[in-house]
């Protein structure tokens, strides 16, 4: 292997290394919106026309809210 075949070898591997970690850090965002989802729908209901929001479980609540500010940052 010549010396620019593995310098372009290398590169390669970089480039898989960079696609690996972003499609790791894309799963690891969709479990923790996907929990944040949970929360909510165990939390809240809302009147099919959007007028009133019920807080089905405080402790849930909290748990959504806590997500959902996590999140933001």
């Amino acid at each position: 292997m010549t010396e620019a075949e593995y310098e372009r070898f290398c590169e390669f591997r970089g480039a898989e290394n960079t696609v690996k970690s972003l499609q790791t850090q894309m799963r690891m965002q969709d479990r923790e919106y996907q929990g944040l989802a949970d929360a909510i729908l165990t939390a809240f209901d809302m009147r099919i026309d959007g007028s009133e929001v019920i807080v089905l479980d405080v402790a849930a609540a909290v748990q959504a809210i806590r997500l959902a500010a996590e999140l933001q940052r």
